[in-house]
């Protein structure tokens, strides 16, 4: 490899906007494990859905899918929407 060339198109400017891109994927992983949480504990969405974010998901009796604060699809379509207009924001 060599490190003054220009290294075919893995190029520091390439390298750079990947980490950009990958701490904005963190941050909003980050936020949506806070959310459920925080809005629960604000009232805003039952506080028996209010679920931490390590215990989303979990296969009974360790945990309960069907306890989320909102329909499947609709969260579907919400995360689709979102990551398209972030996508869209990244061009």
């Amino acid at each position: 490899m060599d490190p003054e060339g220009a290294g075919g198109f893995i190029t520091p400017e390439w390298l750079r906007y990947g980490e950009i891109m990958n701490g904005r994927w963190a941050m909003l992983g980050a936020a949506g494990c806070i959310a459920p949480e925080l809005l629960g504990k604000l009232g805003v969405i039952p506080e028996a859905t209010a679920i931490v974010w390590f215990k989303v998901g979990l296969i009974p009796p360790a945990g309960d899918t069907d306890v989320f604060w909102g329909n499947p699809w609709t969260i579907f379509w919400a995360n689709a929407c979102l990551i398209n207009f972030a996508e869209l924001r990244r061009l």
